[in-house]
Order: C-alpha cells, then sequence, then structure tokens
C-alpha cells in the first residue's frame, strides 16, 4: 500500500512510514514465530539444541518487534 501511494505520488509523514514498517516487522515476527514453533514442537521436547537456540532468537527478535507475550508464550 505504501508503493502504491508513492507511485501516486501521494506524500506520506515520515512518522507514519516508520509505523508502517513496525507493524511489518511485527506481523512478521509473529508469523514466523508461529510457523517455527510448530515445525521445532517435537525437537524442542527433545533438547534439540540447534533448534531450541533458533527459536530463542525468534522470540527475541519477537519481544524487540513488540509482539504480543501471548504468542511470544506459546513459543
Amino acid at each position: 500500500m505504501v508503493q502504491k501511494a508513492k507511485d501516486q505520488s501521494v506524500e506520506l509523514d515520515e512518522e507514519l512510514l516508520e509505523q508502517v514498517k513496525a507493524f511489518a516487522a511485527k506481523i512478521l515476527s509473529e508469523r514466523n514465530l508461529r510457523k517455527q514453533r510448530d515445525l521445532f514442537l517435537e525437537s524442542i521436547s527433545s533438547c534439540d539444541k540447534e533448534k531450541v537456540d533458533k527459536l530463542q532468537s525468534l522470540i527475541d527478535i519477537a519481544r524487540a518487534n513488540e509482539v504480543q507475550e501471548s504468542y511470544i508464550d506459546s513459543a
């Protein structure tokens, strides 16, 4: 949508653009966290350190992007 607005020469406030970027990062973090959690569910219970570390990294990114704790808690 941002690109469409730019293509139509619509001026967008910088603060609005930052909010859009932050929201997009948040949504992607939520999706990545859910997807990886589902893929790694069995491996995590068997303590596969590499996969646990990758999931922890996604959790850290999710926190940085202010993902809701309900998503983080489920991971």
